[in-house]
């Protein structure tokens, strides 16, 4: 999400950005590779990528995993531990009724 602010601050440094040292140089491949760098630069100050876990990617690729899904999906995983760490009849019953809803 981006505010009116940072976007205005983004604009104001890309207007700043010097691109003299283009005018003395007849390498044209260098010129663009310092101009992309700048750029680069610029968009990480004020664009920085949020970095995932590796489950928040993993449910960002299924869309149709909801928040409830996933929830669910936790205490199905949680009894399982439980009932494999404590093998009782109760524990077993309600995994089972758990993991087939």
């Amino acid at each position: 999400m981006t505010t009116h602010s940072s976007v205005k601050a983004f604009l104001e440094d890309f207007n700043c950005m010097e691109f003299s040292y283009t005018d003395n140089s007849t390498d044209i491949e260098n010129n663009y590779n310092k101009i992309c760098q700048e750029i680069k630069l610029l968009i990480e100050r004020h664009v920085p990528l949020k970095e995932c876990s590796r489950k928040e990617l993993k449910f960002k690729l299924k869309p149709w995993i909801s928040y409830r899904i996933q929830r669910m999906m936790e205490i199905r995983d949680r009894l399982l531990r439980k009932t494999k760490k404590d093998i009782s009849r109760n524990n077993c019953e309600v995994y089972k009724i758990f993991r087939n809803r």
